[in-house]
Formats: structure tokens, sequence, C-alpha cells
């Protein structure tokens, strides 16, 4: 027993040491896929029409006239200090709001986590001591769809079915939110 668990000790060991390097990858990743997509950020956040004045301001602003290694130095260095900075809608520090909506965040990861669990031992309980029959199958056939469909159109499909159909839970929207979103986009 204690070799075995030596052994989920040094795998689990090794898996968190290479969580550094995964999100070094990743964010280079991002900073690589950001350069390279077609576009100019400027013309994205003024629009082509702004004057030139502007356009050079604001590209003095974001670094975009550093080198690229320059750039690329200063976003880590930036992803390090925690400075993600300022939302181009909002003009707030992006870590408030990621800290604003940490807890939500947080509440549905464990609850998500939670209920998927349970669910699915009790569905590997259930698969078990009815293997090979009908039920098995079923279940089988059930978890297997669930790795199949999306997660964006399983979550409308729960909220459909728990909210709607069984109104076991309220569907909470944030009208504010909303309509605002719905000015910026025209209606």
């Amino acid at each position: 027993m204690s070799r075995n668990l030596n052994k989920l000790l040094n795998y689990s060991l090794l898996k968190i040491s290479l969580i550094p390097i995964m999100l070094w990858i990743i964010s280079s990743l991002v900073f690589i896929l950001l350069r390279v997509a077609p576009g100019d950020p400027v013309d994205a956040i003024l629009g082509s029409g702004a004057d030139e004045v502007s356009r050079e301001f604001l590209r003095n602003k974001l670094g975009l006239n550093e080198p690229l290694i320059n750039q690329y130095f200063s976003y880590i260095k930036n992803i390090l200090c925690l400075d993600f900075g300022q939302s181009l809608s909002t003009q707030e520090p992006v870590l408030n709001i990621i800290i604003k909506s940490l807890p939500a965040s947080l509440e549905l990861g464990f609850f998500s986590l939670l209920s998927a669990t349970l669910i699915g031992f009790s569905s590997g309980l259930i698969g078990l001591r009815n293997r090979g029959k009908k039920t098995d199958y079923i279940v089988r056939i059930l978890g297997i769809a669930t790795y199949a469909i999306p997660p964006f159109w399983g979550a409308m499909l729960a909220q459909l079915l728990f909210s709607v159909f069984l109104i076991f839970l309220q569907l909470e929207v944030d009208f504010q939110y909303f309509s605002n979103n719905l000015k910026l986009l025209g209606f």
C-alpha cells in the first residue's frame, strides 16, 4: 500500500511541478496568437476612422511601437506582477474585475464539481451493480453522451430542464447587465 501511495505522491508532485511550465507555454501562445491575428488592435479599439494622432497615442500607450521581444518580456513581467492592464470597456483594472467575479466563479465551480461527482459515482455504481444488463448500457450511453455534448449546449439543456420543465431552480438574470449590453449592441 505504501508503495502505491509513494507512486501517487511522486506522480502528483511531477504534475504540480509542470504547472508553471504549462502556464508559461499557454501565456506565450496567447501572446503569439494575438500578434499574428489579422487586423490592427488600434483599429479594433478606435475604429478605422480615427485620426493619426489618436492612433499613435494609443499605439504608444499600449506599447505596440516597441520591438516584439520587448513587448513579450513586458507582457510576461506584467502577468507575473498580476498587472493584467485596464479593461477597454470600463477602464477598470482587469484584476479588480477578476476579483469581483471570483466568488461567483468559485461557487459555480464547486457546485459543478460536487454535482458531477455525485452523478458520476452514483451512475457508475448503478452500472456496476447491473453489469451487462440494460441499465448498465443506458448508463454507459449517457456517460458517453455527456462527453460528446459541448459544455455550452449541455449547460443550456440543464437550465431548461431544471428551471423551465422541473421548476427546481430559479433562473436569475442580471437585467441591468443585460440591458446595458443590449444598448452597446444598438438595441
